[in-house]
């Protein structure tokens, strides 16, 4: 399966569910765009943060979640400009997580990538092993993201 849009494409492997799509609310609505990848399926009704998708979400489970954002002057100091292909880290851990269930772990890296700035959620639906790790960046190099998309 393949899904893209706003310059963005991820191939996913059998067992996965993808979805890009953007917020019809908001002064940067049409620019931007939000994906949504799953071991689970993503409920069309589903919210931003997958929501609805956690609630699915067995032990095994991953949501992974790449909102871009339009520059703002501060994000220079918060975004870190990386290349293909992104990864997430144990580093990259958050604890308490508003609205995530105490028994899911979550993952957040603020990147910069081609002149474009996104938030990296990842949520596991347990702690993660080594492992676990190695699929799902294997599954981000499958994420590409090409230049600003004209608005």
């Amino acid at each position: 399966m393949e899904v893209q849009g706003f310059g963005i494409r991820a191939v996913l492997p059998a067992g996965w569910y993808g979805r890009i799509y953007t917020n019809t609310d908001g002064e940067d609505a049409t620019r931007s765009g939000t994906v949504q990848l799953a071991t689970v399926p993503i409920p069309d009704s589903d919210d931003d943060a997958g929501t609805a998708t956690r609630q699915l979400m067995g032990p095994t489970d991953v949501l992974i979640m790449l909102f871009e954002s339009p520059y703002r002057p501060w994000f220079d100091a918060q975004f870190a400009p990386v290349g293909a292909p992104l990864t997430i880290r144990p580093a990259d851990a958050q604890a308490g997580w508003e609205g995530v269930d105490s028994s899911q772990s979550v993952f957040v890296r603020r990147v910069k990538v081609n002149d474009r700035y996104f938030q990296l959620r990842v949520v596991f639906g347990s702690q993660p092993s080594v492992p676990q790790f190695a699929k799902l960046n294997g599954l981000l190099a499958r994420v590409t993201i090409g230049a600003p998309v004209a608005a």
